[in-house]
């Protein structure tokens, strides 16, 4: 009787573990997903995150030459920088865009906050 008892439990065992293999591989997903809802998009403005480092007091519109980006949302919240991909995302965008690129540019920004940067999902130059 405790032979079929410890065959039963044993069979028991095995069967439910590939269910509970499964479980576990669900939940990086759910973590991923998670993340992805914490992605906001805000309008503002671009500025050269260099010249306000440098320069807190001006106003540092983006040129040509500028590589770092900052961001200030339409209700004045200002980011001190872009991520190093959110700043590839920009030029790119910049560089297909057709009109001026240069001033006080438009943009929409997707990607999450770390501390006082964007994390850049992606940008829409309006």
């Amino acid at each position: 009787m405790k032979l079929k008892l410890m065959i039963l439990s044993t069979g028991a065992a095995l069967l439910m573990s590939p269910m509970w293999a499964q479980e576990q591989q669900k939940s990086p997903t759910t973590a991923g997903q998670s993340q992805e809802s914490s992605m906001k998009t805000w309008k503002g403005t671009l500025h050269d995150a260099d010249c306000q480092t440098a320069t807190p007091q001006e106003k540092c519109e983006i040129t040509s030459s500028t590589l770092t980006f900052g961001f200030m949302t339409a209700d004045g919240k200002s980011y001190a920088k872009l991520d190093s991909d959110g700043n590839t995302k920009v030029r790119t965008a910049l560089q297909a865009y057709k009109g001026l690129v240069t001033g006080a540019v438009k943009v929409s920004i997707t990607g999450s906050i770390d501390g006082e940067m964007i994390k850049v999902g992606s940008v829409q130059i309006l």
